[in-house]
């Protein structure tokens, strides 16, 4: 059966240092095991990986542009 849960995948595949994908928030794992998770394991795998996109753009904010002198 088809799921119900779009891909979060943004086509901007880049893991951050904590091996996070800076595009879609899920980690290498999650992006792996995708296509075998049920519906529920999906909708919380994105949920999870809304809340690590708020925290990586949160962290980005606070350091702010780099100053060059």
């Amino acid at each position: 059966m088809k799921s119900t849960v779009n891909n979060p995948c943004r086509a901007v595949c880049s893991l951050n240092e904590d091996g996070i994908c800076t595009g879609c928030g899920r980690t290498q794992q999650e992006r792996n095991d995708w296509i075998f998770s049920s519906d529920t394991e999906q909708q919380a795998i994105v949920e999870r990986s809304k809340i690590r996109l708020k925290v990586i753009k949160d962290a980005a904010q606070q350091s702010g542009p780099s100053e060059s002198a």
